[in-house]
């Protein structure tokens, strides 16, 4: 399984996004949010996670496909399985990941690590 890591610090009330830099492979089977620092004072209420599939950069222009959404309060621990509506998984063939979590409300910035795991080799589709 390998596990790719995007670090996030979750501001008040707003959006933050990476993209990962490297192409991905195999199924997407899991994600996780692990928080690791906070700003005093309490943290926002609710924060909504996402994952994207994006076309590699220099490739033809493409539509990014969010792949997982979910709410969790930034300040706890999330894992989550990720599969379409039909129980079914999403393959990647060297799109990128984009991550992104956007705060419901106002409170202390949250920092942490938002883990991406993807297994199988499908580099020769």
């Amino acid at each position: 399984m390998k596990k790719h890591v995007f670090a996030l610090t979750i501001p008040s009330a707003a959006a933050v996004s990476d993209t990962g830099l490297y192409p991905a492979f195999g199924s997407l089977d899991q994600v996780r949010w692990v928080p690791d620092a906070q700003d005093t004072g309490p943290a926002p209420s609710s924060a909504t996670f996402a994952v994207w599939m994006q076309r590699a950069k220099g490739e033809d222009t493409g539509i990014s496909q969010v792949v997982f959404s979910a709410a969790a309060v930034p300040g706890n621990d999330a894992t989550w399985s990720v599969e379409d509506t039909g129980g079914h998984k999403f393959y990647l063939a060297g799109e990128l990941l984009k991550v992104r979590a956007t705060a419901a409300d106002t409170g202390a910035a949250v920092a942490g690590k938002f883990y991406v795991y993807t297994s199988g080799n499908m580099d020769v589709l």
